[in-house]
């Protein structure tokens, strides 16, 4: 997970959090939002579907705004795409459908701390 300021880089967490949950943003097939009140500190979170309901794998982004500062939002990416090459790898090169997703929708300069990242190894 990466921290970003919700208003950096041309505010794109910022719209993505104020979004209706009844509507997908654009790029999105689905969105969940939850409230976290019982969690200290509490929390809100936005899990952004990227792939159709129909594909063979799920990539999301998760978006996390603990109360205690709002305007820092956790990001996190979460698919289940079969992974290539070597464990070693960056995230576009080990997941290459997933990584042009990630893209589209967060902009380059946030999605670039996500993509050229090594992958961590699953305990």
């Amino acid at each position: 997970m990466v921290f970003v300021d919700r208003h950096a880089h041309g505010g794109v967490l910022d719209g993505l959090l104020n979004h209706s949950p009844h509507q997908p943003p654009d790029r999105c097939t689905a969105i969940m939002a939850v409230r976290v009140d019982d969690d200290d500190p509490r929390a809100e979170v936005r899990r952004l579907l990227l792939t159709p309901f129909d594909s063979p794998f799920v990539a999301e982004i998760f978006l996390v705004t603990p109360f205690v500062d709002t305007n820092e939002v956790g990001v996190f990416v979460s698919t289940n795409e079969a992974p290539v090459g070597d464990a070693s790898d960056a995230f576009m090169d080990r997941r290459p459908a997933t990584a042009p997703l990630v893209g589209g929708l967060l902009t380059n300069a946030i999605a670039d701390m996500f993509i050229y990242q090594k992958e961590r190894a699953q305990q």
